[in-house]
């Protein structure tokens, strides 16, 4: 709309007249007082001067002998400048209005990024450390959403002990300039236990004081996992060959040895027939031939270990053998010793060698018997079980699926770790010279694998 003039006090027609010409010849519109605006420039005139009035809040006093040509040319010349004003004002709102929209568009694509990172990350305030932004992926990880852990602390989430460590690390981060890495911390969600890699970096001002703390986290749990998974594994693989090269040696030395047994033993019998009762010689006999029984026993589980005695499996209920176990068992443990077999109804059947399974029994409630000098309470027990993939992951040879569980479990005095890591190990015993061959449960490891 272009700018109007008002004129106001012209002393006579005429005068008026020469200046609305004069205006009008200047391309500029005269309006009356009436129709008075903030968008018009007034002019009016008191005793010494001509007074022009802008439309923003600047006055200009001119001369009462100012002709009305040259007040028109002025008039001119201060619309066409508030014309400029004009634009000019409107370029620099519309340019203000662009730069706050690309601003406001920059910040939230930004935004988005960091929301949707599958990284936890977190801003602390450098000053009380409390957590004024998170991430979707960290919501998720710690099981708290951003709208309780905002203004708080890692002391109103997680254990003193942990909220020191985090807090430590984070003042650490603080006094350096370069980023420090927290290669492993353990934080406790409701997912359960998980761990995490932490990078965390101090963001500072223009004078080099730190403001804020960044952080970010990955979650290293599944990693850490199957680091420990292919650890175990290769332990059980090294454990494995281990004795496979123990068994063959002891598989061929007690072929041979069993082989010279039954000629001593077969011996031993003939001349004990011909041995009249109450010859002295007899009993040195008897004796000779009772540790040839021995030794054949000891081959036999050396025979065993290797995996070369003669196998004869069948289908079985363990149930059934069990039970059919109970007084052979029952004589293998003290009188103070209380035995419970529990068998499972609806068990399944198994493909076995019952003298194995015999085998494996006897040696398990024998060491049960000597890990509770002071008596206690030994339970074997059946039942069906299903064993997932986690499981077979951790335990070599096993394949997931259906199997028959045979367990023994005894309230003795139980092992520390140096003797667990050692309890296949063939020859290894705890017990007193002469009183263990150090073979029972390598044995019971041989059968089962």
């Amino acid at each position: 709309m272009p700018t109007r003039i008002v004129l106001f006090d012209a002393p006579s027609s005429d005068e008026r007249t020469a200046y609305v010409e004069a205006l009008t010849a200047n391309g500029l519109v005269v309006a009356d007082d009436a129709d008075a605006h903030d968008d018009c420039i007034v002019v009016g005139r008191d005793e010494t001067s001509i007074l022009v009035h802008l439309s923003y809040p600047v006055s200009v006093r001119l001369s009462r002998g100012i002709s009305p040509g040259d007040l028109a040319a002025f008039l001119r010349v201060a619309v066409e400048f508030e014309e400029l004003q004009r634009r000019v004002g409107l370029g620099a709102e519309e340019s203000s209005s662009k730069i706050e929209r690309d601003l406001q568009s920059t910040t939230a694509f930004l935004d988005s990024i960091v929301e949707n990172i599958p990284l936890m990350i977190f801003v602390k305030e450098a000053q009380q450390l409390r957590f004024e932004r998170i991430n979707k992926a960290g919501e998720e990880l710690l099981g708290i959403g951003r709208e309780v852990l905002l203004g708080r602390t890692d002391r109103d989430f997680f254990t003193e002990e942990q909220a020191d460590f985090f807090q430590a690390k984070d003042r650490e981060a603080l006094a350096v300039s370069s980023p420090i890495c927290v290669a492993e911390e353990a934080i406790v969600t409701p997912q359960g236990e998980r761990y995490l890699r932490t990078i965390k970096i101090a963001i500072r001002d223009r004078r080099g004081t730190p403001t804020h703390l960044l952080g970010i986290s990955e979650d290293i749990t599944p990693r850490k996992k199957m680091a420990e998974a292919l650890r175990r594994t290769e332990d059980q693989f090294r454990q494995a060959q281990k004795l496979e090269a123990v068994g063959r040696l002891a598989g061929g030395i007690a072929h041979d040895f069993n082989n010279l047994l039954s000629v001593i033993l077969s011996y031993a019998d003939m001349i004990l027939e011909d041995v009249k009762p109450g010859d002295p010689l007899r009993d040195d006999l008897g004796e000779m031939r009772s540790a040839a029984e021995r030794a054949s026993l000891l081959t036999r589980q050396l025979l065993a270990f290797s995996r070369k005695q003669v196998l004869a499996p069948r289908v079985l209920d363990l149930n059934e053998t069990l039970m059919g176990l109970r007084r052979l068992l029952g004589r293998l443990i003290r009188e103070d010793i209380e035995l419970t077999l529990g068998t499972s109804p609806g068990l399944g059947y198994v493909l076995a060698d019952v003298g194995q399974i015999e085998q494996v029994l006897m040696n398990l409630v024998v060491n049960s018997r000597d890990a509770m000098p002071e008596g206690g309470k030994l339970t074997i027990e059946t039942s069906n079980v299903d064993l997932d993939a986690e499981f077979a992951a951790k335990h070599l040879g096993v394949a997931p699926g259906r199997y028959v569980m045979l367990a023994v479990t005894d309230t003795g005095i139980g092992m520390d770790t140096a003797t667990r890591a050692r309890i296949f190990e063939p020859f290894y015993t705890t017990k007193e010279q002469g009183k263990g061959t150090g073979l029972g449960l390598v044995i019971v490891f041989g059968i089962v694998h």
